[in-house]
């Protein structure tokens, strides 16, 4: 369950954004669901490392690659322009993949009564 969710986050920012590092920032429309995103995984990660090693450990590896996504996504900044990225980071496909994963892992730590305000504000910033 918690791969697939990351799967499906991995998959659509490989095929929405197209990645082809300099310290470029990210454009807000990106950022504020990788914020979410991490802010959530890692309360997830604190949740998983008091049940369950394994999974906590996978949600680890998972981080590892959003950050080298990022990484990926400065690039493609420095190379098509904040503007391109951020409209690839308003598509549709990319919206709803990441509230999909967002909503996931929320459901996750609500049904585990896991969920910590911080996550809840993270998810509140771009759900309303």
């Amino acid at each position: 369950m918690i791969s697939r969710a990351t799967k499906m986050v991995v998959v659509l920012t490989a095929v929405g954004l197209q990645m082809p590092t300099q310290a470029q920032k990210l454009p807000i429309a990106c950022e504020q669901y990788f914020a979410a995103y991490a802010t959530c995984t890692q309360s997830l990660v604190g949740y998983y490392e008091r049940t369950d090693i394994p999974a906590a450990n996978q949600l680890k590896d998972q981080q590892a690659q959003i950050e080298k996504m990022k990484a990926d996504i400065r690039k493609l900044i420095a190379s098509k322009g904040e503007d391109f990225v951020a409209e690839r980071c308003t598509s549709p496909q990319f919206v709803k993949g990441m509230m999909d994963a967002l909503s996931l892992e929320i459901a996750t730590m609500r049904f585990a009564n896991a969920l910590d305000t911080k996550c809840v504000a993270k998810f509140n910033e771009i759900a309303h």
